[in-house]
Formats: structure tokens, C-alpha cells, sequence
């Protein structure tokens, strides 16, 4: 007991600690930014954003204000995004899409595809705890049937098995689907393999819908087809 107890006061030290750490970096990147030290700001709020800190918003603005001082597109847009993704600001969202049609890049369009996995990304605790709820209820159900000795029809035992497999499917979901920004012009290819077809190339700045990945690769959506891209060629957004 006690030894548990010490754990859970060190970790809350920890994690004091760090925040105390982000605190620190972000006063001093404000510092930097205030008297015009870009660069060195940037590796501050870099640093920051890269902690999860509670004033990623902020950081995040700041940070595509000093890529665009460098007229640096791609980081721009990415960082925008990056802000657009915690609060949804349509006057954000004007300005990157904007952005990307003067440059004519893609995956800043609005459409149902992208509305639909953004919704998803920021709300896939309270969708998954819904559908976990829903789970309960209908365990429950089942539970007192079988107490009182109730037949339980094949057809509702078949629905239940869907509904477990559909829920299954839902969990793995956050782990498959992803956005990024794409850093470096890359080739994309037939199959995850250096030696397979290349298609294509997608541009440095364009944003990409990710369905799946292994060590190297990502699964994109481009184009309507299902392409590979190096991992290593493209930033991931929250």
C-alpha cells in the first residue's frame, strides 16, 4: 500500500516537473519572439507543442506566423492545420485553404470525406464511449433475459456478434486513420516496397488521408486510388 502511494506521489512530482519544464520553454520562446530571435523561438515552441501543452492553440499560431515569416509553405500550413484541428476556426480554415489554392496543393479543400475524419479524430472518445454504453445496455438486456430463463432468438445473438465486431473495429479505427502534411516531395508506389511501380509523386505541402501503416509505410488515399508513401517524407497532424 504505502508502495503504492509513494508511486503515485513520484508521478505526480513527474509530471509537475514537466510542466513546469513547458512553462519555462514557453516563456522563453515568448521572450525570443518578443525581441525577434525567430529561430530560436521556433525550437522553443517546437519543443513545447511537441510536449502536448495546455497552450498548444496559441503555439501553434505562432508558430505557422514564423514559418510564413520565413515563407516556408509547408510548415505553414502544417502548423495552421495543426491550430484549425484544436478549435475548428473557420476564418483559420479560409486562410488555409486560400493558402493551398494560390500554391495548388491538395487535401485543404472542404468536403464531406475530410469534415467526416476530423469529426472523427476530435471526437473518437465520446463516440467510442457511446458505442460502449450502447454495448452495456444491450449485455444487460441479455443478462436478466438469461436470469429469467428467456430465450434468446438466433437473430439477436447474430446482431450482438456484429455489433462486438463493428465495436472492435472502431477501437482500431484511431490507429488507422491519420493526417499529415507531406515535408519532402516523395514518390508514392503500387505496394509498400522500394522496388514496386512508381505512380507518382506527391509535392512537398500537400495533405494527405492516411488508412494504415507498417515500419516504413503509409497506406494514402490520392487521387481516389490507395498509394504508399514513405513514412519518412511526411509530418503527422494531431
Amino acid at each position: 500500500m504505502i508502495n503504492k502511494i509513494i508511486k503515485i506521489i513520484s508521478l505526480i512530482l513527474i509530471q509537475v516537473s514537466v510542466c513546469q519544464a513547458q512553462t519555462k520553454n514557453i516563456e522563453k520562446a515568448d521572450s525570443l519572439f518578443n525581441t525577434k530571435n525567430y529561430e530560436l523561438a521556433t525550437k522553443y515552441y517546437e519543443e513545447a507543442l511537441g510536449n502536448h501543452s495546455e497552450n498548444e492553440i496559441n503555439i501553434s499560431l505562432k508558430l505557422a506566423y514564423l514559418a510564413e515569416q520565413k515563407e516556408n509553405i509547408k510548415e505553414f500550413l502544417y502548423y495552421l492545420n495543426y491550430r484549425y484541428n484544436l478549435s475548428q476556426d473557420d476564418a483559420i480554415f479560409d486562410k488555409l485553404t486560400s493558402t493551398a489554392q494560390e500554391y495548388k496543393l491538395k487535401g485543404y479543400e472542404r468536403s464531406d470525406f475530410n469534415f467526416i475524419i476530423l469529426l472523427f479524430q476530435n471526437y473518437y472518445y465520446y463516440i467510442l464511449f457511446f458505442f460502449i454504453f450502447i454495448l452495456f445496455i444491450i449485455l444487460t438486456i441479455f443478462y436478466k433475459k438469461s436470469k429469467s430463463n428467456l430465450i434468446i432468438p438466433l437473430r439477436q445473438k447474430i446482431i450482438i456478434g456484429l455489433y462486438l465486431l463493428f465495436l472492435i473495429i472502431t477501437i482500431n479505427l484511431s490507429s488507422v486513420f491519420k493526417t499529415g502534411v507531406v515535408f519532402q516531395t516523395s514518390n508514392f508506389r503500387s505496394f509498400p516496397s522500394h522496388g514496386a511501380a512508381i505512380l507518382g509523386e506527391i509535392g512537398e505541402g500537400n495533405k494527405i488521408n492516411i488508412f494504415g501503416e507498417d515500419e516504413t509505410w503509409f497506406r494514402v488515399l490520392w487521387n481516389k486510388k490507395v498509394v504508399f508513401l514513405n513514412k519518412n517524407n511526411v509530418k503527422l497532424l494531431p
